[in-house]
């Protein structure tokens, strides 16, 4: 006790700017001291959370993480996880305990997009899966009117092709205000128009008389009439092949028209060719085999139309009355025979698909779209794997698949819509306008502008 009253009264002795300094230090060392403490104790926990861990409060204990990846076109669009603003696009939620998430895109002038999501441990789940990004859409479309009073129409990469009251309009595609046009044929008012590749030539076809037919030439500025050099045939199925040439198919046989000159160049006869195709420069034909029954057919591959000469490719298979070949980027074969769609494997035919009313080739995909009255889908050429993409109670008309943006388009129960081609996690499906029945539509190999025709109206809506 004595040595404490000591202690207190030298302390009161010591001068208090030394008092300041000796507190000073002291407070310091103290500071350090609980610095350490709090480190050592929560170091680990920041360890831990950065390698992918957090405490789960519901069921009490560490769990692995995992994050959601967005990125959009256009970006800097707002993302929505479970109510909650996590940034815009792109961006990354990151450090997610595994479940369920309500994700949601957003950007003024454009559809919400949104998906329940799963999370994953130690996983990045990619909203855009398969894709660059999530292509939006616009929620109200940029209309731009073309002409009314239009029968027909034929939209592509450089020109957009019209009829009006008996005359035949070209509008460059970046100037569709500016036309220039030709008289049809009077015999030939309607016609259904089919494109060269090149967008050079166009066949006009009477819908409802395949003989009553013309070439439309953009070089030349004038209509040919094939009148003459398809007199005497009753049923004929023409089709472009490379730089504006015309082939033709009748009654087994397979020959060139030369328009311009007004010749007819066999290429084979009786051959019993029922179809044709054009794929990478080569000229394919499904036709039958006269060497064996009538219940059998073969693939002919490789037409020579110098030396007119045939390779067989596939032999054996089923005599279809109605049919038509395509191929995929890997040179793969599928048919679509009397309203069933085949694939070719092991040089056998497999069926797919029932009740198809048509079959689009994809560019770059092994996949090709196939429709019924009711149904979209894709179906991989490699395996036979159908990816449905709608199934419906009223009918599809005019389906059409852009595999770069991730959406299909197609018109049912008078509105035109789109829908989301990937099916995890449920779809996004917009109404883009509504139609009248019998319209018809065509979209842009960009997937950026729908060409529609709907009751004599022709109009270009920008969707993207």
């Amino acid at each position: 006790m004595a040595d404490m009253i000591n202690l207190a009264k030298n302390w009161a002795k010591v001068p208090r700017s030394s008092k300041i300094v000796y507190m000073k230090a002291r407070y310091r060392y103290s500071l350090i001291a609980l610095g350490f403490a709090i480190f050592f104790t929560i170091s680990p926990m920041i360890v831990i959370f950065v390698s992918g861990y957090r405490y789960d409060f519901t069921n009490k204990h560490f769990v692995k993480t995992g994050a959601i990846s967005i990125k959009t076109d256009p970006s800097k669009a707002t993302v929505t996880i479970n109510g909650k603003v996590s940034g815009k696009t792109p961006d990354s939620a990151r450090f997610l305990l595994p479940g369920e998430y309500d994700v949601s895109v957003s950007k003024t002038g454009y559809f919400t997009w949104s998906k329940k999501m799963t999370v994953s441990p130690q996983n990045v789940t990619v909203a855009n899966y398969g894709y660059n990004a999530i292509d939006l859409l616009y929620s109200k479309t940029i209309n731009t009117d073309i002409q009314n009073g239009v029968s027909s129409f034929f939209a592509g990469d450089k020109r957009v092709i019209y009829v009006n009251s008996g005359k035949i309009y070209t509008s460059d595609i970046n100037n569709l205000q500016k036309s220039s046009f030709l008289d049809l044929p009077e015999e030939l008012q309607t016609p259904k128009i089919i494109a060269s590749t090149d967008e050079n030539y166009f066949l006009l076809q009477d819908p409802n008389n395949n003989i009553n037919a013309s070439i439309f030439s953009i070089p030349d500025n004038k209509i040919f009439d094939l009148k003459n050099l398809l007199s005497g045939v009753k049923e004929i199925n023409l089709q472009f092949g490379n730089n504006g040439n015309l082939y033709a198919v009748e009654n087994g046989n397979f020959f060139q028209l030369d328009w311009r000159n007004g010749k007819i160049i066999p290429i084979i006869q009786n051959g019993g060719i029922k179809c044709i195709t054009f794929h990478d420069n080569n000229i394919y034909a499904l036709a039958a085999d006269n060497s064996k029954t009538p219940s059998e057919s073969e693939v002919i591959e490789n037409i020579n139309t110098s030396s007119n000469q045939a390779t067989i490719l596939y032999s054996g298979l089923t005599n279809w009355q109605n049919s038509e070949i395509t191929f995929n980027k890997l040179n793969q074969i599928g048919i679509l025979g009397d309203g069933n769609l085949y694939i070719l494997l092991n040089s056998k035919t497999q069926e797919v698909q029932q009740y198809v009313v048509s079959m689009n080739a994809l560019n770059g995909s092994s996949q090709i779209m196939y429709a019924t009255n009711n149904e979209l889908g894709l179906v991989d050429l490699n395996n036979g794997n159908i990816q449905l993409i709608t199934r419906l109670s009223k009918q599809i008309s005019s389906p059409a698949i852009s595999l770069e943006t991730g959406w299909a388009y197609y018109i049912s129960d008078g509105n035109l819509n789109a829908i989301e081609l990937d099916r995890d996690y449920g779809q996004n499906i917009y109404q883009i306008t509504q139609t009248s029945n019998g319209a018809t539509f065509t979209l842009d190999s960009a997937g950026k502008y729908i060409y529609l025709l709907d009751s004599g109206n022709l109009k270009r809506l920008q969707i993207r």
